[in-house]
């Protein structure tokens, strides 16, 4: 007779068990990799607003601008709602259907536990002129907005200077 080989029982049993005792201490890392994951992509479509919102009023040499709301509802409202880029042909800073020409929409954050912070000091809508300068803020003072995850306990803030460069940096919440 030939012996058959293979599993007992017994064997698949633990083996089971070895995989399922790392499958729990797995999924702890992974929920955080992706909390940060999320963090960090909202952070970076933000940033590429901003950058759109400038690059095109050089580009187009009219003033530009990037505001909390939607197209339909026009500027104001939360920031995790989502925001809008257009062309700011009457330069109010406001969202006018017809007038102003709409350039990109951004959906709401895909992450419901993430803040979306503008500093005290500014509007719901940061403008840029035709060199690209901030004309939103003060002459010698950044605009900020703070991301916060508070299930990651981290803080990505971004800050947009008179001149209309964005620079990024990490916190805690």
């Amino acid at each position: 007779m030939r012996r058959i080989h293979g599993f007992t029982l017994v064997e698949l049993i633990i083996t089971l068990a070895i995989a399922a005792i790392l499958v729990t201490m797995a999924v702890p890392s992974f929920t955080n990799t992706i909390r940060n994951n999320r963090l960090v992509t909202d952070t970076n479509n933000l940033i590429t607003a901003f950058n759109l919102a400038r690059s095109e009023a050089i580009k187009r040499g009219v003033s530009s601008a990037i505001c909390s709301g939607s197209e339909s509802a026009g500027c104001g409202g939360n920031w995790n709602s989502g925001w809008i880029v257009f062309v700011d042909s009457d330069e109010d800073c406001a969202y006018t259907a017809g007038t102003d020409t709409l350039l990109r929409v951004y959906e709401g954050l895909e992450n419901s536990t993430l803040e979306v912070k503008q500093d005290s000091s500014s509007e719901t809508c940061t403008a840029f002129n035709s060199r690209g300068m901030n004309t939103t803020a003060e002459f010698d003072k950044e605009l900020t907005f703070t991301l916060c995850s508070p299930g990651l306990g981290k803080t990505r803030i971004l800050s947009i200077s008179p001149l209309g460069r964005t620079n990024k940096s990490e916190g805690a919440c």
